[in-house]
C-alpha cells in the first residue's frame, strides 16, 4: 500500500467535527460485584469541549450492586467514569465518559504494515499550506504528516477559541516492511508524543489510531488520546514551513523533518531517557507556557532549567557533582548556557530585566541573565526574611520570557538541531536579543536564531 497523495484519517471525515461514532449496539453494564446489566447504546469520541470517549447508553435490564461500573461491548471494553448511581434500573440513561478502553484486534496484528492517527491542536502552519506534507524518518520508522482535510476551518475555530481541534493526520510505517502490532505503536507513540509536544511547546493529542493492512483495512484500533492541552496563544519556537519559489525545483527540507529525527533520537538517548528527565524537561516547557500567573510559569520552566543543567553538567559532561546543585543555582546556569554558546548578558529587548540585574551586584561583580532569572524566581518562591522585596511584575515576565528561550535553546543544543533559525515570538515583549562579543559566537548564533537575533555592544 503506498502512501496517497493527501492522508485521510481513519475516524473523523474533517478537522471541525466535535464529536465522532465510534460504536453504535448492544452494551453489557457490570458492577464490581459482577452482576450485570444490558442495553443498547453509542461510544463517541468527542473533540470538543475536551477531548474524551463518551458513552450514553439505555438500560434495559436492571443490576443491583454500587461502587464503579464497568462497560463491554461486541470489539472491547472499558471504565464507565462520572456515573455512580447504582442499582440501575430498566429504561434509565446511562451518560459518562468512558476510560481505559481495551480493544479486541480486528484481524491478526502481524497484518499492519501502517499504524494512521490523528493529531490534536499540533500548530498547523509548521507544516505549509494545506497540500503540504512532512516526512522524516526515525529508528528505522517513516513518519508522514499531512494537514487534516478541513483544516483552515479548523485552524480557525481555534483561533476563535474553541479550544480543540483535528489539525493533522499521521501515518507511520517500518523502512523495512515489518508489521506495526499494538504494542510497537504505543512505544512507538510515547517518543512521538515527547518530540511533538516540545516542537509545539504544548502538549499533543494522538488520538484514535487504526492499525492497516495492505489494502487499508483496518487490523487493529485504539481510541485513546493522550494529555492534550487547550490552545492558546503560543510561542512555539518552531520556524514555519515554507513555501518554494519555484515549483520545478526541490521542496527544501521543512524545519520540522529537520528536529524531529533529532528530538526523538534524544528523547531516547542515555542519560536522557532515564527516569522521565527528557519528558519532564517537555512538561516544563509546555507546563511554564501557560500557567495561571507569570510566577507559576517562571518557576515551572526555572525548575526545567535546573533539570537540564543537572542533566548536561553531571550526567552528560560530568564536570559538575549534585553536590553542586544543593546551593545557589545561578553558577550551574551560567556553566550551562557558556557551553551553549549564549552570551550571559541580559539582552536588550528585555530593559526591565537589564536594570533589575545591574543591582545584583555580588563580590564586585554585576548581575548577568542566568543570575537576574534565578534571583527573580526565587524572590518569588522563597525571598529572604530580612528582605520581603518582589521585583515588579514586568521584570518576573521578562525573566520568564528569557527562561524560556534558554531551556528552548539548551534542549536544542542537546539533541544539535541544526535546522532554519528560530524564529521571533509573536508576543509583547519583544524576543530577547543575545548579545555577542565575537564573530565565532556570532555564526553559531546566527545558525539556530537568524540574523538580527543579537544586539552588538553593551
Amino acid at each position: 500500500m503506498d502512501i496517497p497523495d493527501a492522508l485521510e484519517p481513519r475516524f473523523a471525515r474533517t478537522g471541525t467535527e466535535s464529536e465522532v461514532l465510534l460504536f453504535s449496539g448492544p452494551l453489557v453494564i457490570m458492577s464490581n460485584t459482577g452482576r450485570k446489566a444490558t442495553g443498547q447504546g453509542t461510544i463517541s469520541f468527542r473533540v470538543r469541549p475536551s477531548p474524551q470517549l463518551s458513552l450514553h447508553a439505555s438500560v434495559t435490564t436492571a443490576v443491583l450492586g454500587s461502587g464503579p461500573l464497568k462497560v463491554s461491548w461486541a470489539t472491547g471494553s472499558g471504565d464507565l467514569v462520572g456515573f455512580h448511581t447504582t442499582p440501575l434500573s430498566s429504561g434509565m440513561e446511562l451518560r459518562g465518559r468512558l476510560s481505559s478502553p481495551r480493544l479486541h484486534p480486528l484481524q491478526a496484528e502481524d497484518r499492519a504494515v501502517e499504524v494512521r492517527a490523528e493529531l490534536i491542536n499540533f500548530p498547523p502552519a509548521v507544516i505549509g499550506s494545506a497540500a503540504g506534507r512532512s516526512v522524516w524518518t526515525a529508528a528505522g520508522l517513516e513518519f508522514t504528516l499531512d494537514r487534516m482535510p478541513g483544516a483552515r476551518e479548523a485552524e480557525r475555530l481555534l483561533k476563535d477559541g474553541a479550544g480543540y481541534a483535528l489539525t493533522h493526520v499521521i501515518a507511520i510505517r517500518r523502512e523495512d516492511a515489518n508489521p506495526i502490532g499494538v504494542a510497537d505503536f504505543e512505544a512507538i507513540a510515547d517518543t512521538l508524543y515527547d518530540a511533538l509536544s516540545f516542537c509545539a511547546c504544548s502538549y499533543v493529542g494522538i488520538a484514535r489510531a487504526a492499525g492497516l493492512d495492505g489494502s487499508g483495512a483496518r487490523v487493529w484500533e485504539i481510541w485513546d488520546v493522550s494529555r492534550t492541552q487547550f490552545w492558546s496563544n503560543r510561542l512555539s519556537w518552531l520556524p514555519p514551513a515554507k513555501a518554494s519559489s519555484n515549483p520545478e525545483l526541490p521542496r527544501p527540507q521543512r524545519p520540522l523533518e529537520v528536529v524531529m529525527p533529532q528530538v526523538m533520537a534524544l528523547s531516547r538517548r542515555e542519560p536522557w531517557s532515564r527516569n522521565g528527565i527528557f519528558r519532564n524537561l517537555v512538561a516544563s516547557l509546555c507546563e511554564g507556557m501557560r500557567g495561571s500567573s507569570v510566577e507559576i510559569r517562571l518557576a515551572t520552566v526555572l525548575t526545567g532549567l535546573e533539570l537540564l543543567a543537572w542533566c548536561q553538567l553531571v550526567l552528560v559532561s560530568r564536570i559538575r557533582t549534585d553536590d553542586d546543585f544543593r546551593g545557589d543555582f545561578g553558577p550551574q546556569l551560567e556553566l550551562l548556557l557558556t557551553r551553549c554558546g549564549i552570551c550571559l548578558d541580559v539582552p536588550k529587548a528585555l530593559p526591565d530585566l537589564a536594570h533589575y540585574a545591574k543591582t545584583l551586584k555580588k563580590g564586585g561583580v554585576t548581575g548577568n541573565g542566568p543570575r537576574a532569572i534565578v534571583e527573580a524566581r526565587n524572590r518569588v518562591v522563597h525571598p529572604p526574611t530580612h528582605d520581603r522585596y518582589v521585583p515588579e511584575h514586568s521584570v518576573r515576565e521578562q525573566a520568564w520570557l528569557l527562561a524560556l528561550r534558554y531551556l528552548e535553546l539548551g534542549i536544542l543544543e542537546g539533541c544539535g538541531y541544526d535546522g532554519d533559525p528560530l524564529p521571533p515570538w509573536a508576543l509583547s515583549p519583544p524576543p530577547p536579543r543575545i548579545l555577542v562579543e565575537d564573530e565565532a559566537t556570532k555564526e553559531k548564533l546566527a545558525s539556530k536564531m537568524g540574523e538580527g537575533w543579537w544586539s552588538e555592544g553593551a
